[in-house]
């Protein structure tokens, strides 16, 4: 299950008692550090000159060439050489370390390599230190990553009794049960203690299981994550157990597994911060383990691996960017085609659990039986983060076909809105720019990864049939949309009084009421039939998977709501009074929180505040006069629409900053048909598409997502302006929109250039939130306002000079 380990209960890397764990790579161990060099000896070399800037080390460089000897070593703090120490303190000489198959070989003078050229042979954490290793030197970071003083040496300078025979280093890593060093060499590997060898010879490659025609591994590492001991060799890896002396079954596998990593890497090792880095060339890849996946990310760079900053991050990190949704429904693939319906909503190798209603998971199904074409290695639950090129292709493809159904979703309800307009062609082409190219449907889907489209699709068709007068329709695409995702129930009491008050009660009667009322019910039930009928035995199950209320009142990143100023206030409140804050105040908030000032927030608060604040939208469109044409009837129920989904935006628990989406494209809708709508759709998505932002949070996405901001809200004003020719915002609304600008230069340049970004990294995020939060609820307001007292937001006339 390799690299996302679920059968082993303790995943932490945990160290010795005593040990400290710095933020990377330094850790204080309780074993011995390894040998090192006296710089006070008398017969302490000068350093050797390379072609490395003096101004990448701390030590000074000397222009002069001086051969490196075969000079005493000693322990840190210590003042006798490993000889005496020997002689003290053990009574027999360790044996001499022999190397079979090795042909003798008179050691030359080899020239140091140049560590900051091509690619490193090994780099390994090896007792709380990092050493490079490249030909038949080695390098020693200080716990500040900068090169020690007097290194580079030989590698047999610092591991006694290594052959100098061997003129490198394929792979090292130190064993966690006796903090011994292993390292490997072409077919052979050598076990060091801190003092000598452990054997007297050197041990082939098939001592770890692996075969016998493999003439060396690439790389290899304990993996935090489990603990277990990672060999690489070209497009394969190995998991051994070194506890148990054995490798695990099921080995080896594909690189493949270890998702957006590339095959025949020069090097790797894992570090206490919880990531691991793997070097190829001139590049390098940081791997989240907690996220199992990998990440670029500048402020994670050392000093040691300045030559990616000078030659520039490599482009396959784009090309390997991105989000954890794309394994989310791979997963949702393999568990809907390899296992049995009946275990569907329990399988749970994956942290990523099938999560959606019924109607989703067939669609994942059905896409399962395409995307066998094209790998069918993506199909099996137990293949972990698997992204091979063909997933990826077939994942991007998939999102892009079903999008044709939000196409016609937006013809359909153009259509029907244009009806009464006196140049509809004109509407139709500008409607349909902007919604099929909304900046924020493209960031969400396109970019980070999700299949909302095709959903939109179907609430627009609803829509659509709505308008055209055809309730029943319109309410058979609903019970399905609400069948292939649940976020959609926030909108679902505006379909209830629209069905109720415009189509049972319509030319009211008792008995057509009750026969009308009657193929409402057998229409959706018989859409949750089909849906939930196969799972009957296992609804409990299927609903607890849905309805997750445990996961907290807030996004780990904070949705622009009413939450996000409730908790910030509270934050705020906590320092004034000089209260100890019950999560970091830089950390976001995850799962349940307790709040330090203000009340806690239970899931039915939330709830109870939801179905509240939607009452008076609700009663204000029952009250709307039954003779009101469909068109204008449509556009009431479409505002509606908007307002209870920004309500539950809003209020509602554990929102995502990507439900923002329910409410922008309902109201994109009708930005054609009438100006109040269109400055609200302007205004509402420069404030949306930027509280998207930090989905996009590689430093690679930052001009993409900037610009298709830009870009976007550039062409909505030029286009609806060809329409509506009054201005669009008052002067307050212009200033609260000129500080995003603002706020965008702080976070993505002046937060780090003022040193924050290490005590405040949350800082950003928390920004981005909040005052997103503030024009998402002064929109909700004003649009509720204006719906409340017009005609349900008909006829909406400008009093107010606009700037």
């Amino acid at each position: 299950q390799n690299p996302h380990i679920t059968d082993e209960p303790d995943w932490q890397y945990t160290t010795e008692p005593g040990t400290t764990v710095d933020e990377y790579f330094t850790v204080t161990p309780a074993v011995p550090r390894l040998p090192d060099l006296d710089s006070s000896d008398p017969l302490y070399p000068e350093p050797v000159a390379t072609s490395t800037p003096a101004s990448f080390f701390t030590t000074t460089t000397t222009t002069t060439t001086t051969e490196v000897y075969d000079i005493p070593i000693t322990f840190v703090g210590d003042y006798e050489t490993v000889d005496d120490h020997i002689s003290r303190h053990h009574t027999q000489a360790a044996g001499v370390v022999t190397t079979p198959d090795l042909p003798p070989v008179t050691p030359v003078p080899i020239p140091v390599p140049d560590i900051c050229s091509a690619s490193f042979d090994a780099i390994g954490l090896l007792r709380g230190e990092i050493f490079i290793f490249k030909g038949a030197y080695l390098w020693r970071l200080t716990a500040k990553y900068r090169i020690k003083q007097g290194y580079p040496v030989h590698i047999w300078q610092v591991f006694r009794g290594f052959p100098k025979t061997v003129t490198h280093i394929d792979a090292v890593y130190e064993r966690l049960e006796d903090n011994a060093i292993v390292l490997f060499s072409g077919r052979l590997y050598w076990v060091f203690d801190a003092l000598n060898f452990l054997h007297p010879e050197a041990r082939p490659l098939t001592d770890y299981g692996l075969p016998e025609e493999l003439r060396r591994i690439d790389a290899a590492l304990v993996w935090p994550k489990n603990n277990k001991t990672y060999l690489f060799a070209g497009d394969r890896f190995w998991r051994y157990n070194d506890t148990a002396g054995s490798m695990d079954e099921g080995y080896p596998s594909t690189m493949d597994r270890w998702f957006g990593i590339p095959n025949n890497i020069d090097a790797a090792t894992a570090v206490a911060s919880g990531k691991t880095y793997f070097f190829k060339g001139n590049y390098y890849w940081l791997y989240n383990n907690e996220r199992v996946r990998p990440e670029l990310s500048i402020s994670h760079v050392h000093l040691f691996f300045v030559r990616t900053l000078i030659t520039g991050p490599p482009h396959q990190s784009f090309h390997y960017s991105r989000s954890t949704d794309f394994e989310v429904h791979r997963n949702w693939l393999a568990i809907t085609h390899s296992l049995p319906l009946s275990r569907w909503y329990y399988e749970k190798t994956s942290e990523w659990t099938l999560d959606y209603p019924p109607f989703f998971a067939y669609f994942e199904w059905l896409l399962s039986h395409v995307a066998k074409s094209f790998d069918p290695r993506m199909l099996d639950v137990k293949n972990l983060n698997y992204a091979s090129e063909q997933t990826i292709v077939f994942q991007r493809f998939s999102v892009i076909v079903t999008d044709v159904l939000y196409a016609l979703g937006v013809r359909r309800c153009l259509r029907a809105l244009s009806a009464d307009n006196t140049n509809p062609s004109r509407s139709l082409l500008i409607g349909g720019v902007l919604l099929l190219g909304n900046a924020g449907l493209l960031m969400v889907d396109h970019i980070h990864f999700q299949y909302n489209g095709f959903l939109f699709g179907i609430l627009l068709l609803s829509i659509g049939a709505l308008m055209e007068n055809r309730p029943l329709q319109s309410a058979l695409l609903f019970a399905v949309l609400l069948n292939l995702k649940h976020i959609f129930m926030y909108i679902a009491p505006v379909y209830v009084v629209y069905l109720l008050r415009f189509y049972c009660l319509r030319d009211f009667t008792i008995g057509r009421a009750l026969v009308k009322l009657i193929k409402l019910a057998t229409i959706v039930l018989g859409v949750c039939l089909l849906s939930f009928g196969p799972f009957y035995e296992h609804i409990p199950q299927v609903l607890s998977r849905l309805f997750p209320f445990k996961r907290g009142l807030t996004h780990a990143y904070w949705a622009p709501n009413f939450w996000a100023l409730y908790n910030t206030a509270d934050k705020a409140l906590a320092v004034a009074l000089g209260k100890a804050t019950k999560a970091s105040s830089t950390g976001g908030l995850v799962q349940t929180y307790d709040h330090t000032v203000l009340p806690s927030i239970s899931p039915g608060i939330t709830f109870a505040l939801t179905g509240l604040a939607m009452v008076p939208v609700l009663l204000k469109l029952w009250s709307l006069k039954t003779t009101t044409t469909n068109v204008s009837l449509g556009r009431c129920v479409v505002r509606a629409i908007v307002l209870c989904g920004c309500t539950s935006f809003l209020f509602g628990w554990h929102v995502h900053e990507k439900a923002i989406l329910m409410v922008l494209i309902p109201l994109t809708l009708l930005a054609i048909a009438n100006h109040n709508d269109a400055r609200w759709t302007v205004f509402l998505a420069i404030v949306a598409h930027y509280s998207l932002f930090p989905l996009l949070f590689k430093p690679e996405l930052t001009l993409v997502k900037i610009g298709l901001h830009v870009l976007y809200t550039a062409v909505s004003v030029l286009l609806l302006k060809l329409i509506h020719r009054a201005t669009f915002f008052r002067t307050l609304e212009f200033l609260y929109l000129a500080g995003f600008p603002v706020l965008c230069a702080y976070e993505n340049v002046v937060h780090d250039a003022i040193g924050l970004r290490e005590r405040l990294p949350f800082l950003p995020l928390l920004l981005t939130s909040v005052y997103s939060a503030v024009g998402v609820l002064y929109f909700w307001v004003s649009y509720q306002v204006s719906f409340l007292t017009t005609n349900g937001g008909e006829m909406v006339t400008e009093k107010k000079k606009t700037k």
